[in-house]
């Protein structure tokens, strides 16, 4: 992938038509990754299953099983590691110190967790600003608390008048006993609405009482709700001082940056040699060249690309490619068809967002390779029945979730598959069989997560078959013939490509390598020269692009372009029979021969980012008596194979390369990750004749300059004529004050501001500037003979003065209106 910025959050929009999701960035395991649905009412629910991860492609296939989210769903990808500390290092310095510090580390993240917890978050995917929230959240408080101020008050204004109307019901109640007392004829009716009034004047004194409460409440609500809005107030006023250290905080940042991009320009100007920091005279001497223009970069919709799935896109990715050289490559989010097998082998980087119908190009940059031997260690021991004696075809089952290890007999009529858990490697499953015609001695095999099938490679017995197996079930289910031996296998899930390594007879450097399509068509074939002088090839691999297999004492790692990246040689009492690939780390079935016959049965783990103390090599440095491991005297020269690493370690335990010599035959000091120091009085070169002393910056200003004195100092030959000034040649009318730059100018226009008293058609101007524009002189030679010249200075021109001579030797002089002053017939 591209140099990538570790960013925790994804966001995806559903399409009802794409299940799989791509997590672009760094994990420690791929079920780190949680995936959260968003509805479109925004409600977040995390899901926990029906998710099939893939750590290999780094996706998430959501959901599973069951149709595709429509459009009203998002899928948001969210990064959470745990705070764990799961690794033990030997107990003995330096590493137990390292063991604690990272305790001590995993500690405080613990409590910073602890602290975050109690914070305020923003939603998953949100891009809201959280100080812009805070503030929302304040502002919103204030304006409900004067609210619900106002409520209270409206709240005791209708007590109030509840309270007078009960008044003015009491005085009614009166009236109406004093009537009922007076009238004998309506004592009854008026009895019945006394009784009616008095419960009715009850009713309302208790209403009237519920109100005087609640508007008591009120008034205290509203002494709390005064007190919430001044401390809102004094929260909100601190938030402003903190944004407003903010921006002090990012204007010193920017300050830095200016002062950081201003260090970075002057280191460039005095870089070692290759970054054009240094010239030699020689070179400045012959020619100077500036610098090339910045790269940029190359999205294929740029090129016709659609990205719809349906449109076939390869045309358009070929063009994308003819553009390519040094640049970016940007595929945006979309599906892309691919028709046909590519490889970008000029790309610089590569910023791949798409998914892909077929298959996927070829990226380099992308490929992972183990480094170097350090990097390959072992990991368990396999234990077999007695019908078998060794291993051979290896591979991982990723529906399953389960190695596959084939085991045979030395005639190839036993075979036995073994399911192995993929972090204990203990047995989970085993199928056995006696099939020497379609199993035989099961030199390769690979699974297709695709057809959930399980490709066998039988060279010995029938070198043009591959065998197809049910992954789910493990039994037979047909045999596909190839028109070519095809003796390994293996499947690359990324570019959707079969990839066949096929060893030739009677050459033992040089392996053909066949690439076949999802229907064993045929896409590619193209020959490799592996180095290594060995007849023996043993497993294939593919990972998007990249190549490697093993030799008796070797395993050779090609690019997608057909040539050998590096050789790393092994021991060659361990063979290695093929290759797997599990989240992230490859996998060798490893084979030690045993005079029993029984022969010992190993799997070995290879991490290009870790290099182990107990490497598949270590068992050869222990047979180096006569240096006791701990230093020595030797009596001869100390031979090393070729592209093997002699190796230092850091203060911090890591490993550094210190010299070795390559696959080219160069001889290569350092690493690439610190720098490199030669020490001496003089730092020479010797050709095996003569010797020479090497430049270095020490040698500024004796025998080569800074590309910066080169810039004041010096002018490119292309710019000089004879004269040594530089040629121009002006057509069109123009200020003659503009004419600062040092040079030799063709005048050929009549006029201009600020010209010589008299114009003329044609003539040379000379320029010379001093002092970096502090003084300019300009002398005019025109075509007649006549000759003007004026000065620059004191920030001011001066006046033209003209000289004219002819045949007849008459002198006259000029003033600069024309006039002629003095002159001698």
């Amino acid at each position: 992938m591209i140099p990538q910025v570790n960013n925790p959050v994804v966001q995806y929009q559903c399409d009802g038509v794409n299940k799989i999701f791509i997590w672009p960035y760094d994990f420690n395991n791929i079920k780190d990754i949680n995936l959260i649905l968003v509805d479109g009412d925004g409600r977040q629910t995390a899901q926990t299953g029906n998710i099939l991860y893939d750590a290999q492609n780094k996706t998430l296939t959501y959901p599973s099983i069951g149709e595709p989210l429509p459009a009203t769903y998002k899928v948001v990808l969210v990064r959470r590691t745990p705070i764990s500390q799961t690794t033990e290092l030997a107990n003995k310095w330096p590493y137990n110190h390292i063991e604690g510090m990272g305790d001590k580390v995993i500690l405080i993240l613990q409590e910073m967790k602890e602290q975050l917890d109690r914070t305020l978050q923003i939603n998953v995917g949100a891009d809201e600003d959280p100080n812009q929230v805070t503030r929302d959240i304040v502002d919103n408080s204030i304006e409900a608390a004067k609210k619900a101020i106002a409520a209270a008050s409206t709240a005791e204004e209708k007590a109030n008048e509840v309270q007078d109307n009960a008044t003015k019901l009491t005085a009614i109640n009166e009236n109406i006993n004093a009537l009922s007392q007076t009238v004998d004829d309506k004592l009854a009716t008026a009895n019945t609405a006394l009784i009616q009034s008095a419960d009715t004047f009850e009713k309302t004194q208790v209403l009237a009482d519920n109100t005087k409460a609640y508007a008591a409440q009120a008034e205290t609500d509203k002494k709390n709700i005064n007190d919430l809005v001044t401390k809102a107030d004094a929260i909100k006023t601190d938030i402003n001082n903190k944004q407003i250290a903010s921006v002090g905080n990012a204007k010193k940042a920017e300050d830095a940056a200016k002062r950081a991009e201003v260090a970075a320009a002057k280191a460039e100007e005095i870089a070692i040699p290759g970054g054009k920091g240094i010239v030699t005279k020689s070179e400045a001497d012959a020619k100077y060249i500036g610098k090339e223009s910045l790269n940029g970069i190359v999205s294929v919709k740029d090129f016709g690309a659609v990205g719809d799935g349906v449109t076939d896109d390869t045309a358009a990715f070929k063009r994308a490619n003819d553009n390519l050289a040094n640049k970016i490559l940007l595929v945006p989010n979309g599906q892309y068809k691919l028709t046909e097998h590519l490889t970008f082998n000029t790309v610089g980087s590569v910023m791949d967002m798409g998914v892909y119908t077929n298959i996927k190009p070829y990226y380099p940059i992308e490929t992972p390779m183990l480094k170097s031997a350090s990097n390959i260690a072992f990991m368990k021991n396999i234990t077999y029945d007695a019908e078998v004696n060794q291993c051979q075809g290896f591979t991982y089952n990723s529906k399953k979730n389960v190695f596959v290890l084939a085991c045979i007999n030395g005639e190839g009529t036993n075979q036995i598959l073994y399911e192995l858990n993929p972090d204990t490697f203990e047995k989970v499953g085993t199928y056995k069989f006696t099939d020497s015609e379609r199993l035989g001695h099961c030199n390769t095999m690979t699974y297709n997560r695709y057809t959930n099938k399980i490709y066998i490679a039988n060279g010995l017995k029938n070198g043009n078959n591959l065998t197809v197996m049910n992954a789910d079930t493990m039994t037979i289910e047909n045999t596909i013939t190839l028109q070519e031996k095809v003796f390994n296998i293996d499947y690359d899930p990324i570019t959707r490509t079969y990839v066949s390594i096929v060893p030739i007879a009677g050459n033992q450097r040089v392996r053909t390598i066949n690439l076949y399509n999802d229907e064993f068509k045929k896409l590619k074939t193209y020959q490799v020269d592996y180095i290594y002088p060995d007849m023996n090839n043993n497993g294939a691999f593919m990972l998007n692009g990249a190549i490697m297999s093993a030799t008796l004492g070797s395993l050779v790692e090609c690019t997608p372009f057909g040539t050998v990246k590096q050789i790393i040689e092994i021991n060659r009492e361990t063979e290695i029979e093929d290759i797997a690939y599990y989240n992230g780390k490859f996998y060798f079935a490893v084979l030690t021969q045993k005079p029993n016959r029984r022969h010992q049965v190993d799997i070995y783990v290879g991490d290009p980012n870790y290099d182990f103390e107990n490497s598949i090599n270590t068992a050869r440095l222990a047979t180096l008596d006569y240096l006791k491991l701990a230093g020595g005297t030797l009596s001869g020269a100390l031979k090393m194979a070729n592209n093997t690493l002699i190796e230092g370690y850091k203060p911090d335990g890591h490993g550094v390369g210190m010299a070795k010599v390559s696959t080219s035959g160069n001889v290569e000091l350092g690493d690439n990750s610190v720098n490199t120091f030669v020490k001496g009085k003089e730092f020479k070169h010797y050709d095996g004749t003569d010797s020479f002393t090497v430049l270095t910056t020490k040698h500024y200003g004796t025998a080569i300059y800074k590309k910066k004195d080169v810039d004041d100092n010096f002018v490119k030959k292309t710019e000089v004529d004879q004269l040594g000034f530089p040629y121009s040649k002006v057509e069109a009318a123009t200020d003659w004050n503009t004419f600062t730059e040092q040079g030799a100018i063709e005048i050929n226009f009549d006029g201009g501001a600020n010209n010589p008293p008299r114009s003329h058609k044609q003539g040379m101007l000379i320029v010379m500037n001093f002092g970096k524009g502090k003084m300019i002189d300009q002398t005019f030679h025109a075509f007649n003979g006549e000759t003007y010249h004026r000065m620059f200075m004191a920030d001011k021109w001066k006046s033209w003065g003209r000289v004219q001579t002819s045949l007849n030797s008459r002198l006259k002089l000029w003033s600069a209106n024309g006039g002629n002053e003095v002159y001698v017939e």
